[in-house]
């Protein structure tokens, strides 16, 4: 279980990390990248799939952490696939579980905590779940077309390398290439979408670029790159906006990819 100690203020998160055995999923993007939509959306396919999702819900500022109605909301919106929660809460986590076993765990850093031009080096709290003795799955998310333009993408290329010379080599690394709906690219097509990355995100895949002469005939890359639609927002006849989820091969590749590499 990860839980937290208490913050001081909203730039000195600290995270203490009970369970030191159960791999950790990271999800790491900028802000509005869609991190907790990823999340909420693979939490309900692991649920439709017999798995049991507990949350701990940590970091809460006061007037969050002793608000029921905000935390009533937030817990049954985790329980509804099509109204993810919208309150901002700074950091959550909690773990899987398979007949009463805990498999994973992960944990959902704010965008802005994880990416910000201004503080370009690893935030501390994210560094202690790096030094932890856990296995962690990186989730590095990108997209193609619609995040800002090369200067802003360089930027974020930057602090994933950074974050990189971090990651220990029994860790697992996943490109994730969110919104894929949204591009105009042939969907069906590996190829084509390391093409795009290539073109937008030449560094990110250079970091990642598998440098062995004999295995990179078959596996160029020192991580797998998958294709995720979470869903979208829409609007009933009511004029009410709810989240219409996306298709389940999304949800079910992406945790395919993390499930290969549990012990």
């Amino acid at each position: 279980m990860i839980t937290s100690l208490m913050a001081l203020t909203a730039g000195e998160l600290s995270v203490k990390i009970i369970d030191v055995q159960t791999p950790i999923i990271i999800p790491f993007a900028p802000r509005y990248f869609g991190k907790t939509c990823l999340l909420h959306r693979l939490i309900h396919y692991i649920r439709n799939n017999g798995y049991v999702v507990n949350l701990d819900v940590f970091f809460l500022p006061p007037h969050i952490a002793h608000n029921s109605n905000i935390m009533a909301e937030y817990t049954n919106s985790l329980c509804s696939p099509y109204s993810p929660c919208t309150t901002y809460i700074p950091i959550f986590g909690g773990f899987y579980s398979f007949h009463g076993k805990r498999i994973i765990q992960f944990v959902d850093f704010p965008g802005d905590f994880v990416y910000n031009i201004n503080h370009p080096n690893t935030p501390s709290a994210l560094k202690e779940i790096i030094a932890s003795p856990n296995k962690k799955i990186w989730l590095f998310m990108l997209e193609l077309d619609s995040f800002g333009g090369q200067i802003e993408r360089a930027n974020y290329s930057e602090r994933i390398k950074e974050v990189a010379t971090h990651i220990s080599p029994n860790d697992k690394i996943i490109i994730v290439v969110n919104k894929i709906d949204m591009c105009s690219l042939d969907l069906k097509s590996k190829k084509n979408i390391v093409q795009a990355l290539y073109l937008q995100y030449p560094a990110v895949l250079d970091c990642f670029k598998n440098r062995n002469p004999v295995t990179k005939l078959w596996k160029p890359f020192n991580c797998d790159i998958v294709p995720f639609s979470a869903g979208d927002f829409c609007r009933t006849c009511n004029n009410i906006e709810v989240f219409q989820p996306g298709l389940d091969i999304y949800p079910k590749q992406l945790w395919k990819a993390i499930y290969k590499s549990l012990p």
